[in-house]
C-alpha cells in the first residue's frame, strides 16, 4: 500500500494511506496487524481520513513502515464489526462520495470499485429486493426504478449469497464539446458517424439522442467492433474509427483510417494511424481540415507545376524561349512553389476556434 509520512517525531509518526477511506472493520485490522509488530506501544487507525498514528522506538519503525507498504489495499485486513442492514445509497460528485446509509460490506466493496476509476457520475442504490444475480430474474419494475433513478446509465447488479447487495448504476459524461465537433466533422464531409460501445442499450440510446448520432451498437464486444468496421468498409465506406481503450484496438487495426487521442491506451495509440497529442475532440476537426487543406495544396501545386513545365517544354521546343531561360525559369518556379509551401495551412482563427 502506497502511503505519505504525515508528520513524525521521535518514537512517533502519522501516516496518510492511499486507500480514500477506511471502514471500521479494516482500521481494526490495521491496528491489530501493525500492533503484532515487536517494539510498537500504540496504533491508530482513523476512518475518515484514512490516517495511521504508530508510537514506537526509532529502531523499529522501518519495520513498521515495511509492514504498511505490504497491506494490500483490494484485502485489507479486517476485524469483526457488526455491519449496518440498512439501505445503501451513495451519490458521487466531483469525484468524491457522500454516504448516507449503508451496508459496511457492500460499501467497502462498491468504494474501491468506483474510486479508483474515472466516473463523473454515479449512483449506487442496495434496496431490500433479492433475485438480482447471475441466472435470476430481475424483481418487478426494478429496471424502472433505476432508469428513473439514474437515466441512461449501465447497470451492473451485485450480489452475495443470493441476495442483491446493490445496483451499480454508471454513466460516463458526455464531453462539453462532443456534440459541436460531431457538427463541424459533419460539415466536413462525414455523412454517417457510427457509435460502437460495451454499454447497455438505454446508455447507448441516451448518449445518441443527445448528439444526434446515425447509428449506433451497444454491448459489443472487442471483435465484434473489428466486424462492424469490416461490414462497414464492405457496404463501401471509408471509415474512421476513433477509438481510446484497448477494447477498441481490433476495430482500430481494421478501420481504413484510425485515430487515437491523447487519453487513449498506449496499445491504441501504437496501433491507430493517426495519434493526437491532444486529448480534446475538438482536434479530430483540426486534423480533418488539416487533411483537406494539405490534399487542395498538393493538388493545385502539382497542377501547377506540371502546366508551367510543359508551357517551358513547348516554348522552349518552339525556339520562343532560349533553354537557358527556360532552364532558369524552372528553377524559379521551384523556389517560388517552395517557398509558398511554407505558409500555414489553417489561419490562426481556425485553430483557436478547435
Amino acid at each position: 500500500m502506497l502511503y505519505t509520512i504525515v508528520r513524525e517525531s521521535p518514537g512517533r509518526m502519522r501516516l496518510h494511506l492511499s486507500v480514500g477511506c477506511l471502514e471500521q472493520q479494516e482500521a481494526r485490522g490495521i491496528e491489530a496487524s501493525i500492533g503484532r509488530v515487536e517494539g510498537v506501544t500504540q496504533v491508530e487507525a482513523h476512518v475518515a481520513n484514512a490516517s495511521l498514528l504508530v508510537c514506537c522506538p526509532p529502531d523499529v519503525r522501518q519495520v513498521v513502515l515495511e509492514q504498511v507498504a505490504a497491506l494490500d489495499v483490494l484485502h485489507l485486513p479486517t476485524a469483526e464489526v457488526q455491519p449496518d442492514d440498512t439501505d445503501l445509497a451513495l451519490r458521487l460528485e466531483d469525484e468524491r462520495f457522500v454516504l448516507a446509509a449503508g451496508n459496511h460490506v457492500a460499501w467497502a466493496l462498491l468504494r474501491r470499485l468506483l474510486l479508483p476509476a474515472p466516473v463523473r457520475a454515479a449512483w449506487v442504490v442496495a434496496r431490500s429486493l433479492a433475485y438480482v444475480a447471475e441466472g435470476l430474474a430481475c424483481p418487478e419494475g426494478f429496471g424502472a426504478y433505476l432508469d428513473e433513478l439514474a437515466p441512461g446509465a449501465s447497470a451492473v447488479y451485485l450480489a452475495r449469497g443470493g441476495k442483491l447487495m446493490g445496483a451499480l448504476c454508471i454513466t460516463d459524461p458526455l464531453r462539453p464539446d462532443a456534440a459541436q465537433t460531431l457538427n463541424q466533422l459533419r460539415q466536413l464531409g462525414f455523412t454517417h458517424i457510427v457509435m460502437l460501445t460495451g454499454d447497455s442499450e438505454r446508455a447507448a440510446q441516451t448518449v445518441a439522442c443527445a448528439l444526434g448520432i446515425d447509428e449506433y451498437c451497444s454491448q459489443v464486444l472487442p471483435e465484434d467492433k473489428a466486424t462492424e468496421v469490416e461490414r462497414l468498409e464492405a457496404a463501401g465506406h471509408r471509415v474512421v474509427m476513433v477509438g481510446d481503450g484497448i477494447n477498441d484496438s481490433p476495430a482500430l487495426a481494421e478501420a481504413s483510417v484510425s485515430v487515437a487521442l491523447a487519453d487513449a491506451s498506449d496499445i491504441a495509440r501504437t496501433v491507430a494511424d493517426v495519434s493526437i497529442r491532444d486529448a480534446s475532440l475538438g482536434k479530430l476537426v483540426v486534423a480533418r481540415r488539416l487533411s483537406m487543406r494539405l490534399q487542395q495544396r498538393i493538388h493545385s501545386r502539382y497542377q501547377l507545376i506540371v502546366g508551367f513545365n510543359t508551357l517551358l517544354i513547348v516554348l522552349g521546343v518552339a525556339s520562343v524561349l532560349p533553354l537557358t531561360t527556360a532552364a532558369t525559369l524552372h528553377n524559379l518556379s521551384t523556389v517560388a512553389i517552395a517557398a509558398a509551401n511554407t505558409r500555414p495551412l489553417l489561419t490562426d482563427e481556425e485553430r483557436m476556434a478547435s
